[in-house]
């Protein structure tokens, strides 16, 4: 009888569960290696002792980091958005429903490639139709040529981000900087949508080129916005060594609805500057220093403005841009193997 976990809403619901979930899970513990690795680079509280007459905010950076760290040795999952979740399809899951399913499905579509295959070769005699083929292979290797253009044009978001870092005037995020990053976006953008019709591309290499686009402008979007509110992140907790009234704002405010928010400021007026004024600096101080630190405790802004951290950005299966992402203790390779395969399959069916 299989077994059910318990999924907090106390219904009998089966759930997918690893086979050897000691052992599965485990990969996802960073390894000894990558470790090393890691607290060889220069890093603050790392490897690299906080000098006891650093300023305040380089301080509570170092602490936040150990902190995060600390609390990943008692947990198995750094994060809550990096948890590994098994479906009824994933093969290391115990329940065998679906495995009738997965052989029904293969038997199907061999049938039906097989058959079509046949069904070519007796009208054309070949097993594959050229017209569609050379549909595909048309403008290829222009298309290679301006999709790998594409990719290297949106480089230029770092060094911009490196300069809003470090600016101290006009291009500042909150000031002009978002608005040179999102006039950028939007003549990137114009350009690469126009330009395969400008080339008289047939359709499918059209489309492609679009959707890349897209994926990659979403990609640039989430990461030069994010660094953004980093930089500012890092302005404040910087400020916070000579702290005035404006910097002791709370570190993180969350959206009210236009109804509450009316009805406090005819209520309380100015009482919420007055409350946040109060609010301890080493408090805020400490939020923000989290703020800019990694889930993995690794990393701290402006540390990820590296072009290894940007590819390893766009090499990633995700559109939302994080400072450091969960590692494997190692690369499975017939993983990758399976998972390039089903890419190439998708693609050339």
């Amino acid at each position: 009888m299989p077994s059910a976990l318990a999924n907090g809403s106390d219904t009998h619901v089966l759930r997918a569960r690893a086979l050897r979930a000691a052992e599965q899970l485990d990969r996802y513990l960073p390894s000894q290696s990558s470790q090393e690795k890691l607290s060889s680079a220069p890093s603050s509280g790392l490897s690299t002792p906080v000098a006891d007459d650093a300023p305040p905010s380089v301080q509570s950076i170092s602490s936040a980091r150990k902190q995060v760290r600390a609390q990943a040795k008692t947990r198995l999952f750094y994060n809550i958005d990096y948890q590994p979740r098994l479906s009824h399809f994933d093969p290391n899951s115990d329940n065998q429903n679906f495995r009738g399913f997965f052989v029904l499905f293969w038997i199907s579509l061999a049938i039906m490639v097989i058959t079509t295959v046949l069904r070519n070769v007796k009208d054309t005699g070949y097993p594959l139709r050229m017209q569609v083929w050379l549909l595909f292979s048309a403008n290829v290797f222009q298309l290679a040529l301006c999709d790998l253009a594409m990719v290297v044009s949106t480089g230029v978001t770092l060094p911009l981000h490196r300069a809003i870092s470090s600016s101290k005037g006009w291009l500042r995020w909150n000031q002009y900087g978002i608005v040179v990053q999102s006039s950028f976006q939007l003549v990137w953008l114009t350009i690469w949508v126009a330009l395969p019709f400008m080339l008289d591309w047939t359709w499918t290499a059209q489309v492609y080129l679009t959707l890349h686009t897209l994926t990659l402008l979403m990609k640039m979007h989430s990461y030069a916005f994010y660094n953004g509110h980093l930089s500012e992140t890092q302005r404040r907790l910087s400020s916070l060594d000579k702290p005035d009234s404006d910097s002791l704002s709370a570190a993180i405010r969350y959206p009210k609805s236009p109804i509450r928010a009316a009805e406090e400021n005819s209520e309380i007026g100015v009482s919420n500057d007055k409350r946040d004024c109060k609010q301890p600096v080493s408090k805020l101080r400490s939020d923000l220093a989290t703020e800019l630190t990694s889930p993995l405790g690794h990393v701290t802004y402006p540390q990820n403005l590296t072009w290894w951290n940007y590819i390893d950005f766009l090499l990633c299966p995700t559109l939302c841009y994080e400072l450091e992402y969960p590692r494997t203790k190692k690369t499975q390779r017939t993983r990758v193997l399976v998972k390039a395969l089903a890419v190439f399959g998708v693609f050339s069916y």
